[in-house]
């Protein structure tokens, strides 16, 4: 099974050159929906190009295709991932969404098979003002990842600051 844009099926791999790295806003929705996802994105981004981050505890309970379908709809680029559990504030949640807001510099690039990847999305231009931050969310289940993150050291080496996690299910469900 493979499911584009999403993170967490068949090694798929999510990454975004963040510009500075800026967590705007962020909202807790309690059993969310497509609908009150794509609602709090769309009043959230009101006015600005902020890249919707969203997290969802593995419990939520929605279809990860007709959430990707929705954004990709209505033309928003976005990054989305699931995890065990969200936190909010001091609590963990595991029926609920995050949706955190991230200034970035290109759109997220996905990367459906980790383990046979080679390419270079990444442009990194001369005498760039800083470094700039990858953020990369694996699926926790892929095979290769040590070699994956090895190839992208490689390749960039400290060119860019790099943060991200596994993400994926506990359950092993899609």
């Amino acid at each position: 099974m493979n499911i584009f844009h999403l993170l967490r099926i068949n090694g798929n791999c999510e990454f975004d050159m963040l510009n500075n790295f800026t967590l705007m806003t962020d909202i807790l929705i309690h059993n969310p929906t497509i609908t009150s996802i794509l609602e709090a994105v769309r009043e959230n981004r009101k006015g600005t190009d902020l890249t919707p981050l969203i997290l969802l505890g593995e419990e939520a309970g929605l279809d990860l295709n007709q959430l990707v379908e929705a954004c990709n709809k209505e033309k928003i680029t976005f990054l989305v991932a699931i995890f065990p559990g969200v936190i909010y504030q001091t609590s963990k949640y595991t029926d609920a969404c995050v949706v955190k807001y991230l200034q970035t510099s290109d759109k997220p690039v996905v990367i459906p098979d980790i383990s046979k990847y080679e390419g270079d999305w990444l442009n990194i231009p001369e005498n760039h003002p800083y470094r700039p931050t990858v953020l990369m969310l694996v699926d926790g289940l892929a095979s290769n990842i040590g070699q994956f993150l090895a190839y992208m050291h490689n390749r960039w080496g400290n060119a860019v600051h790099y943060i991200g996690g596994g993400a994926g299910s506990l359950s092993l469900k899609p």
